[in-house]
């Protein structure tokens, strides 16, 4: 076939495919014979597809997806009623995808008719049936009514039904279907999977070989537990969120007015971050009053500003705290029923533009959620349930990898410590992770009670572990092949620059060199042709050189790119296709339909929300300018005060901002860049949100402002160049609309938003507007509420400041502040600014060491370090009260 390819001779092409028995040979020929663009293709692919061959199928999808005469749709529709395709696709001549295809070159209206009876005509062709149901576009090509109506017949709403119910790819169709506007397809749609996903329809009776949530109607039953249940502490969670928050940044404000007045004029910053590290600690902070009497109101007001912010944090923590344990308690009787331990539950909260709602963290039976989710409503919400359950899934995992282990390792009913240390190194071992905590290895071991796994159950625990340490391993290759792409893509930009390509491509051995900076084994031939015709016309001077050489630069700059992205986009397939990822996943899917179904239940029912197990202390809010009286012994610095509460920051994800930074920023030119972050910002954020959100992208303009100083920017709507103040944003009734200031609303596909860079602005700092704009435009959409009031501003302002800040880790400039990883759990989290080794640098947590400068350090070398410098401050203090005496 090869080398009737490269003779270009069409007939012969025609006539192999007409006669070749291998069905995958039959198709490429077809492809090759399209590719050729000869003159009489057309009518090639008419012949071919009257014939009865393997390559019918091929010719004939060809031909109606390139042909636009009524003649070819004719000739397709008589194939089709004739019979001839049922009975080639009977004989397997041609596959279920390519006679889907070939009906639907019909038209929109025909397909859809046709396709909605399909299943009903193959009842005696089981094989043929299961092959049409498992073509994801079979199930979306029925419309939602035809699932109630004739001429479809039960057999083909069941059989498409149980295939929706069996994936976990298709939140959108669930939503589709059980929420339309029709209520007998409605009805139907939620029958079907109410049924299946609340019987041992769904998998194994015993819970062998699947998620123990998987189980009966254990999802449901869940589900049902919680929609019974409200909060009825009385407390505003968003409030007390940005209670705090708005406490934080005020005595963030106090402490740092205080130490620049503290410092003097002329002062550092690290000398001025040095005296606000050493107001946290009470000696030091009396050391200082004493050297400054003149500053006794700021003093005053940075003592008030503390007790305020560790009131507005006790308020908050107390009521997480209760909410959490109240979460635990309902969880236990399941977890007991699924044999497994009862994780702790904790929160963070979240800055705006962070998408993740909930982690968990390997080896430490914990689960850290989303403040957000705690609505103050009287029943919970489907996309709490959604997270929870989620999360819950992954602990059912852990705690089998770690059964699975202690089998291995023969361990019996008890462990000695000795026992538990191994069993913690085997499980770090072959999951190329953490070793966990002793507690929950010890708590698994009890619930485990001695008995070992059966066959089942040790298989699917061998293939999580195998999950697990892929995402490990995956990690620590990641960084390379993101270094590899953006090689890739930089090399791309200077070769489209201008930069000689004798720098890229060798004129002695030119597709050697090629092949080696693309790492491929071969070329297509486009490129090897290209790559000959410039190297021929180099050797020999041709006039010709100026346009093989612009030629060849199109192609190596396109194929750099194209590179990149294909690693790229092989990084994020291999995250979503691990098992312990699709079954999670999974998981979420059916919570979000058995959990809604749950909600309206109870709601219908008119039952009285009952309360939680457990109800926390109430913690009276400060009055203004009330004191707690009481002496604060240690004051708690900003960034450590609400760990053990929250017990991480935001999880937002490093990692999608490192994507970020990888796409859009890195080989920005210093000069000129407009056009080409326009470009790569918008292709990036064009693939995030929803689909209002990726419309507004794809309508956003970039644009030079002189009226703005470098560095700044706004974004700004208009329609038919009449800018307006946006308000709100309506999803529905689709299409959706801004709403203006004034009342007035506009269609999102009649609008224009521009973001307008200060003249002078830096690459980075585009960069920056550009994220932070996109972010603000996402909420807006996603009808995230306007801040309105001066602590509500100030908590934007400083969930944005993060957002800036998690960037510059991402552009690896900083150690990763407070940041709560996804599912290898570990939190990094800033401690404060100290003085080390005669310097003031910032401190951070990690889960082994302290991090100083991004190199890890081991953390008695900061606490020796600080104690000599406290020693040294106490002895000058005490020498300073003697002189004053």
């Amino acid at each position: 076939m090869a080398e009737l390819v490269r003779s270009g001779d069409v007939a012969k092409l025609k006539d192999f495919a007409l006669n070749i028995q291998d069905a995958f040979v039959a198709r490429r020929t077809v492809d090759a014979i399209v590719a050729l663009k000869a003159a009489n293709m057309f009518d090639i692919l008419r012949e071919i597809g009257k014939s009865d061959t393997h390559a019918t199928g091929a010719a004939l999808c060809e031909l109606g997806s390139r042909s636009n005469l009524p003649g070819d749709t004719e000739f397709l529709k008589k194939r089709y009623e004739s019979g001839d395709l049922l009975n080639l696709l009977k004989g397997e001549k041609i596959s279920a995808l390519e006679f889907l295809r070939i009906i639907d070159h019909c038209g929109a209206d025909y397909s859809r008719l046709e396709t909605a009876t399909l299943l009903d005509k193959f009842n005696n062709e089981p094989r043929i049936k299961d092959a049409l149901a498992k073509e994801m576009v079979y199930v979306n090509r029925i419309p939602e009514a035809k699932f109630s109506i004739e001429p479809i017949a039960a057999e083909t709403r069941k059989k498409a039904m149980e295939y929706l119910a069996q994936s976990a790819a298709t939140r959108g169709l669930v939503d589709r279907l059980t929420q339309s506007p029709l209520p007998e397809a409605a009805a139907l749609a939620r029958n079907v999977l109410m049924d299946l996903w609340t019987t041992e329809k769904q998998g194994v009776g015993t819970g062998n070989g699947i998620n123990e949530l998987f189980v009966g109607d254990r999802i449901h039953r869940l589900a049902q537990a919680f929609a019974r249940k409200s909060w009825k502490d009385g407390a505003d969670i968003e409030d007390l969120v940005k209670r705090d928050r708005a406490a934080t940044s005020e005595l963030a404000a106090a402490g740092g007015d205080l130490a620049r007045k503290i410092a003097g004029k002329g002062a550092t910053r690290d000398a001025i971050g040095d005296i606000e590290t050493n107001l946290i600690w009470s000696h030091l902070r009396d050391g200082l009053e004493k050297q400054h009497p003149h500053l006794a109101a700021e003093f005053a007001a940075y003592d008030k500003a503390t007790e305020k912010e560790q009131r507005a944090h006790d308020e908050l923590a107390s009521v997480l705290k209760s909410r959490g344990e109240a979460i635990e308690a309902e969880l236990a009787p399941l977890c007991k029923e699924m044999g497994i331990t009862v994780p702790k539950v904790r929160f963070f909260s979240p800055s705006p533009g962070d998408s993740a709602d909930g982690s968990s963290i390997g080896g430490s039976n914990r689960i850290i959620l989303s403040t957000r989710l705690l609505n103050n409503q009287e029943t919970l919400n489907a996309q709490f349930l959604d997270t929870l359950f989620h999360e819950v899934s992954h602990v059912e995992q852990d705690n089998l990898v770690v059964r699975r282990l202690a089998d291995e390792l023969k361990i019996g009913k008890t462990a000695s410590p000795a026992e538990i240390d191994a069993l913690r190194d085997l499980y770090a071992k072959r999951q190329k992770t953490e070793r966990g905590r002793s507690s929950f290895f010890e708590e698994v071991l009890k619930v485990r009670d001695g008995q070992p796994l059966n066959e089942t159950q040790a298989a699917r625990a061998d293939a999580l572990i195998e999950s697990f340490r892929d995402h490990s391993e995956f990690e620590a290759r990641e960084s390379s092949l993101k270094r590899r792409a953006d090689k890739l893509t930089r090399t791309a930009k200077e070769i489209a620059g201008g930069a000689p390509l004798e720098k890229f491509v060798s004129t002695s051995d030119p597709e050697g060199s090629v092949k080696k900076l693309l790492k491929t084994k071969t070329l297509t031939s486009e490129m090897s042709e290209t790559l000959g015709r410039w190297a021929e016309s180099k050797k020999s001077q041709s006039p010709e050189l100026e346009h093989h050489e612009k030629e060849l630069r199109r192609l190596l700059a396109r194929k750099c790119n194209s590179r990149a992205e294909n690693i790229l986009d092989g990084l994020y397939s291999k995250y979503a296709s691990r098992m312990h990822e699709v079954e999670a996943w999974t998981v979420s899917l059916r919570t979000q339909f058995l959990g809604s179904e749950a909600i309206n239940e109870f709601k219908t029912s008119g039952a009285t929300p009952e309360a939680f197990r457990t109800s926390p202390p109430k913690v009276e809010p400060l009055a203004p300018g009330e004191s707690t009286g009481t002496a604060i012994e240690k004051r708690a610095s900003p960034q450590t005060a609400k760990l053990d509460s929250l017990e991480a920051k935001s999880p937002i994800s490093v990692e999608k901002l490192k994507l970020f930074v990888e796409r859009v920023e890195n080989g920005l030119p210093a000069e000129g860049f407009m056009q080409e972050l326009q470009s790569r910002s918008k292709e990036f954020f064009g693939q995030e949100g929803n689909s209002d959100f990726q419309d507004a992208v794809k309508r956003t303009k970039f644009q030079e402002n002189e009226k703005i100083k470098a560095g700044e920017s706004k974004m700004v709507f208009s329609k038919g160049g009449q800018v307006f103040d946006l308000a709100s944003f309506e999803a529905a009734p689709a299409p959706g609309k801004f709403v203006a200031s004034d009342g007035q609303k506009y269609d999102l596909k009649d609008c224009r938003m521009e973001i307008q860079l200060g003249r002078g602005t830096t690459p980075e700092q585009a960069v920056r507007e550009t994220l932070l704009h996109f972010n603000r435009l996402n909420d807006r959409i996603n009808s995230v509420p306007v801040p309105v009031g001066a602590e509500a501003v100030a908590a934007k302002a400083a969930a944005e400041a993060k957002l800036a800040e998690t960037l510059e880790v991402a552009r690896g400039k900083m150690a990763a502040p407070g940041v709560a990883g996804s599912s290898a759990g570990e939190a990094i989290v800033k401690l404060g600014i100290f003085e080390f080794e005669g310097k003031s640098v910032e401190v951070f947590l990690g889960p082994k060491s302290i991090i100083i400068n991004g190199a890890a350090k081991p953390a008695e070398l900061l606490v020796e370090s600080t104690i000599e410098k406290a020693k040294e401050r106490l002895a000058a203090a005490k020498d300073e009260a003697q002189r004053e005496q």
